[in-house]
């Protein structure tokens, strides 16, 4: 599966937002860049928007405060449980809050452990 290349400005605006912290990691996920925290996928890019992993009630409250916010379902209707995808028009403060809290959630989450690849 292919998925559309994050535009400039959307990925300008991811790298704007993220935390200056030691402890936040840069990878790819879908072919996109993303953000870990203590190997805890926080903050992302997915083609034209940015995702964002919170707890259920900051989840809630970007729902129905942000306009556009819907959960992520990169895999046609599968949606990933903790985590939203806002339009990449956020206006940065916004962003640069959401990627704070995020983050802050995320160091506390317990340490997520590279799985062994399964054997063929």
């Amino acid at each position: 599966m292919s998925f559309a290349k994050v535009p400039p400005e959307v990925l300008a605006a991811f790298e704007a937002a993220l935390p200056v912290d030691a402890r936040v990691e840069r990878r790819k996920m879908f072919g996109c860049p993303c953000a870990f925290a203590s190997g805890n996928l926080f903050f992302g890019c997915f083609e034209d928007r940015i995702t964002v992993r919170l707890p259920p009630e900051a989840r809630t409250e970007v729902l129905a405060s942000l306009p556009g916010a819907r959960p992520f379902a990169p895999l046609g209707g599968h949606e990933m449980r903790e985590y939203l995808e806002i339009p990449g028009d956020t206006p940065a403060r916004t962003l640069t809050e959401l990627a704070a809290r995020s983050f802050a959630w995320a160091v506390d989450l317990p340490r997520k452990v590279k799985k062994p690849a399964k054997k063929r």
